[in-house]
């Protein structure tokens, strides 16, 4: 007949005309509260005598009887009182619970707010009507408690729930049947219902007799959960709940020893506010920067999908071993139940604080629906267990929850992980896709005061980073733990539960315990996790949003990059990249300030795309430099801030804003360090020997090592140091023995060290070999056409010299005749002769040179003139 739970709005139009009734169709209100609608054919009982009464009755009965009999031949006459017209108030008035066993039944109103509701009339149709006095202030959310007994009466809805007390002395409201119906002052009918036997009334359009929900019995109540369209709809026996959202009883154990109260209907919005206290919480919610909203009562359908949500969740958590829920109350017969407030206003979002009760406001999308309630039912064993961590911790049971949530829809409804994250999408709840790509965001620890937040000053080539909300939070908790899964299993969710009750462990520490990991390094691997898709689930997802590298510069192998302006917060991480083009050099890392431990961690990648991977700690006031040797295709550095200057045991500063503090990293160019001098193969006969090289593009300002060996290998070196000076040209005395000798260099530089550069070896002969001339004496004079005799003591045995010669040469030392020498018996004099040299007159040099037969060389010189 009319929707009193859903509310139409076919007759909004009739509400102009009909709003208000005149005082004169309304009599006084007698001592017994009752008020009747006086009409032609219908007038109230007045005190007669007895037998007065009696004629009265039967006369009455028989001319009502007779009225019946004419109209049935047209239409039902409803028992002769009001009509079938649907009321302007259709659609906005209903009927939502009746407890007959305590005689008042409840009324809710969703009309506009600030509307004043008068002459409202109803009956059982085993008396006139009886009006309920003029309502105020109602505001679309009202709940109206009509009681037939005694009691202070409210009749303003702006204070509290509207209670009329009628103050009746016959019960109304039979409780082994009857029926019930309201009606505007036309005698319109506004809504109607009916219960076990009823009494006999017709029944409304829509109703049968034989499908009348069941008397409620004692201490029970029967409310509306949905469209009130038929007696087989959605009227269920339960708990009462007099002015206030109707209750759906369920079991929630399998032997229904824990109930499910889920409550239809919210009327005030529902807002999140976690304590100060270190360890207690009055609620944890899925999206606490709007809370839960208002909303009516919904189709019963949708509190039994909800029954069957928080019924899965239970019993999936109960057997996976995390312990019980914690109960909003218990029933009568002692049994706990769980409050679950539901409303279907399509934000997806929830709240359980810690009176174990529940809210939640789902909509059309099932997948969406049923994560949002059973994230909400794991905070729920959370508070039970008293697992839950003091702030900045709270990303741990947010990531739990949501990842049960996640795992419950996927086996509900045979959804893959990723088909779960399109529905969510789909939805407008939160998802994976919908959140920040950014990595240098910390959700471990600024939750709840910093999402969203006032945009911090940030480099300006970073604006379509930064989308930090409660999206981001949620889904990044929830791809932690889905990390922590993929890399330990669904176990390492319950240890961390487990270990955290009664706040043993807390926080990070906690995660550390449950997995044998510093944080660090799992912070680290879910980075890469994040920035190279390892997530299984959605490797081949193109929506997914994989953290992005801030910055990609290219490293020609000749002048240094610098980065300066890269705030990271706590737990949060910088992610460069630079190309490398086979060139090498070193990555330098230095904070500004000295108030936080860092790590870093390099991936470097071959043209063929393997990778490599290091990692390095730096404690408070530490740099760092890696090098990077010739090679790769280029480099990927992570740069994590692990935290400030105090190392909290169980939890970081709510402030966890880095105050201006960023992180400088440079790489540079590889020193360039060249032998120039001896050459490879040279002779030497200086003691000590110059060791001549260069060093360019010294930005790092290294030291060089030189080593000399006897060999090529170098395994026997007698000479291993490092030396440093300013400039580009170096120079190294070194004192040898006679004999080939090979040297090479390298740079050194805070640990690194840069590549050998090749061998170079040469040959040493400090004075082996000292031939002496004498003859002719230094600045001899010969005529042109004389033979110029040679006389040279070889200070060394004659059978040792494999060589012996003297050369005349001009002063530019070009040679104009050879002779060989020769010497006689033992005599280490040997001699030659220039035969009558032709050359014109002037100066000349004769050069005796010798070698023996180890392969040392000795010369000497004089100069001569030659005149005519």
């Amino acid at each position: 007949m009319n929707e009193s739970q859903d509310f139409g709005e076919d007759q909004q139009n009739q509400k102009n005309q009909t709003r208000g009734i005149n005082d004169e169709n309304i009599s006084r209100e007698n001592k017994e509260g009752i008020l009747r609608r006086s009409t032609d054919t219908k007038t109230a009982l007045q005190k007669i005598p007895t037998i007065g009464i009696i004629i009265l009755i039967l006369t009455s009965f028989t001319l009502f009887s007779l009225c019946i009999q004419i109209e049935s031949d047209d239409e039902p006459d409803y028992d002769n009182i009001g009509n079938d017209t649907p009321s302007y108030l259709t659609g906005d008035l209903a009927i939502s619970e009746v407890m007959p066993s305590e005689e008042w039944f409840e009324l809710y109103y969703r009309g506009d707010s600030g509307y004043t509701l008068e002459g409202i009339m109803f009956t059982t149709f085993d008396e006139d009507f009886i009006s309920i006095p003029t309502i105020t202030g109602l505001t679309g959310f009202d709940y109206i408690v009509v009681d037939m007994g005694e009691g202070e009466s409210n009749f303003n809805a702006s204070y509290d729930t509207v209670s009329v007390y009628l103050d009746l002395e016959d019960e109304i409201l039979r409780e082994e049947g009857d029926e019930l119906a309201i009606f505007d002052t036309d005698e319109n009918i506004i809504d109607f219902m009916a219960w076990g036997t009823g009494n006999e009334a017709t029944p409304r359009e829509g109703w049968s007799e034989d499908m009348y929900p069941p008397a409620p019995g004692e201490g029970l109540s029967l409310s509306l959960h949905g469209p009130d369209l038929d007696s087989d709809s959605f009227w269920t026996v339960g708990p009462k709940s007099p002015g206030g959202s109707n209750i759906y009883d369920t079991p929630l154990s399998r032997d229904g020893d824990v109930r499910a109260y889920i409550i239809n209907g919210r009327t005030k919005n529902v807002t999140f506010e976690g304590d100060e206290g270190r360890y207690t919480f009055r609620s944890i919610a899925v999206n606490v920067s709007v809370g839960v909203p208002e909303g009516h009562p919904v189709n019963q359908t949708v509190i039994e999908e909800v029954e069957g949500y928080v019924n899965y969740t239970y019993n999936l958590l109960r057997d996976r071993g995390y312990g019980n829920v914690l109960a909003s109350e218990t029933d009568d017969e002692g049994r706990p139940f769980v409050n679950i407030t539901v409303t279907a206003g399509g934000t997806y979002t929830g709240g359980c604080n810690s009176n174990g009760e529940i809210d939640v406001d789902i909509g059309d999308n099932r997948a969406a629906s049923k994560q949002v309630v059973e994230h909400e039912m794991v905070h729920n064993f959370q508070f039970s267990s008293n697992s839950l961590n003091p702030r900045p911790y709270w990303f741990i049971e947010e990531g739990i929850a949501e990842y049960w949530g996640r795992y419950s829809a996927r086996e509900n409804f045979n959804l893959t992980w990723q088909e779960v994250e399109e529905e969510l999408q789909d939805s407008g709840s939160i998802s994976i896709y919908n959140m920040s790509n950014s990595s240098w965001q910390n959700f471990f620890s600024d939750w709840p005061n910093t999402y969203p937040r006032p945009a911090y000053p940030q480099p300006d080539n970073y604006p379509d980073n930064y989308t930090a909300n409660y999206t981001t939070y949620y889904s990044m908790a929830y791809l932690f733990m889905k990390f922590l899964v993929d890399e330990y299993d669904e176990d390492v969710l319950l240890a961390i539960h487990e270990n955290n009750s009664g706040q043993q462990h807390l926080g990070i520490p906690l995660i550390e315990r449950a997995t044998g990991e510093d944080f660090p390094n799992l912070l680290r691997n879910f980075t890469l996790y994040r920035l190279e898709n390892r997530f299984p689930q959605y490797e081949n997802d193109s929506n997914f949003r994989n953290a992005t590298i801030d910055r990609s510069h290219e490293f020609d192998g000749e002048n240094p990059i610098s980065v300066t302006d890269e705030p990271t917060e706590r737990w949060g991480s910088r992610i460069n990249e630079y190309i490398m083009n086979n060139n090498s050099g070193v990555l330098r890392f230095s904070p500004d300030e000295n108030e936080s431990r860092w790590q870093l961690t390099v991936i470097r990648e071959y043209p063929n795309g393997t990778r490599e991977y290091e990692t390095e700690r730096l404690d408070l006031g530490e740099n760092g430099t890696i090098r990077i040797p010739p090679g790769y295709q280029r480099i990927i550095v992570i740069k994590t801030r692990l935290n400030g200057t105090e190392d909290h045991p169980v939890g970081l500063p709510d402030n966890i804003w880095p105050d201006g503090e960023s992180f400088n990293i440079t790489i540079q160019p590889d020193p360039d360090v060249n032998a120039e001098q001896p050459a490879n193969n040279a002779h030497v006969t200086d003691d000590p020997v110059l060791l001549n090289f260069t060093v360019s593009k010294n930005f790092l300002n290294a030291s060089v090592r030189l080593q000399v060996g006897d060999s090529s290998t170098f395994q026997n070196t007698v000479i291993d140091e490092v030396i440093w000076q300013s400039g580009e040209s170096w120079s190294y005395p070194v004192t040898l023995e006679n004999g080939t000798w090979w040297w090479r260099l390298r740079w050194e530089f805070n640990g690194l060290e840069g590549d050998w550069s090749d061998p170079t070896n040469f040959n040493l002969w400090k004075d082996p070999l000292s031939p002496e001339i004498l003859h002719p004496a230094e600045g001899d004079v010969f005529s042109h056409g004389d033979d110029i005799d040679v006389h040279v003591d070889a200070n060394e045995s004659p059978e040792n010299i494999t060589i012996a010669h003297a050369s005349l040469m001009d002063t530019d030392l070009n040679v104009i005749e050879m002779i060989e020498l020769w010497h006689e018996d033992d005599s280490s004099i040997f001699y030659g002769t220039f035969h009558s040299p032709e050359v014109e007159e002037g100066t000349y040099i004769i050069e005796v040179t010798m070698e023996d037969n180890a392969g040392n060389v000795g010369k000497d010189q004089v100069e001569i003139e030659i005149v005519p």
